[in-house]
């Protein structure tokens, strides 16, 4: 697999900083061993991808979400961005603003507002519905004005490689093309 034809940043959505408790078994998937995102995300790493963090998460979990990353995908993620959505403190920024700051291409996320924010700013999205199980990952029957070669659905990380392939090869032909 070949990097997007630019050096700007593939981005990645933080996975949950702990394992889901019990009671929620809706969210299993979330962990890494269970979804093949730590493979993915090696071979992403090692084709050349600047894989970065984008999350909504608030400063005050910050220290806690870095040691998960770095227990669960140690040296994979060039840098971590957070929004600090929701936060009582601090200012807070949104996806689509820190992907176009960071000059991020694609973001991988499994929040349909996400996708369509970041949809909106240009930004290719891979919306992550793990098995089509999610139940939160779905675009609302209001979001049929999304531009659908922005937002594509992918259900594994396998497909999430495959979309990025098909991407990539787009974009080289569209730059080809100009």
């Amino acid at each position: 697999m070949r990097p997007l034809p630019s050096t700007r940043p593939l981005t990645c959505k933080a996975i949950p900083p702990s394992p889901p408790p019990p009671r929620r078994p809706h969210r299993a998937g979330a962990a890494s061993e269970r979804t093949g995102a730590l493979e993915a995300l090696t071979r992403l790493s090692e084709s050349n991808y600047e894989l970065v963090v984008v999350t909504s998460r608030q400063h005050v979990i910050q220290d806690a979400t870095l040691r998960w990353l770095d227990r669960h995908y140690s040296g994979l993620f060039q840098e971590v961005y957070f929004g600090n959505h929701f936060a009582l403190e601090g200012k807070s920024q949104r996806k689509s603003d820190i992907c176009r700051t960071i000059g991020a291409r694609v973001l991988i996320d499994d929040n349909p507002s996400y996708a369509l924010e970041c949809a909106a700013a240009g930004i290719h999205v891979l919306l992550y519905d793990w098995g089509g199980a999610y139940p939160w990952s779905k675009l609302p029957p209001h979001a049929g004005a999304y531009n659908p070669d922005l937002i594509r659905v992918v259900q594994d990380w396998g497909e999430v490689e495959r979309e990025l392939a098909s991407l990539a090869q787009r974009l080289r032909a569209t730059a080809d093309n100009t």
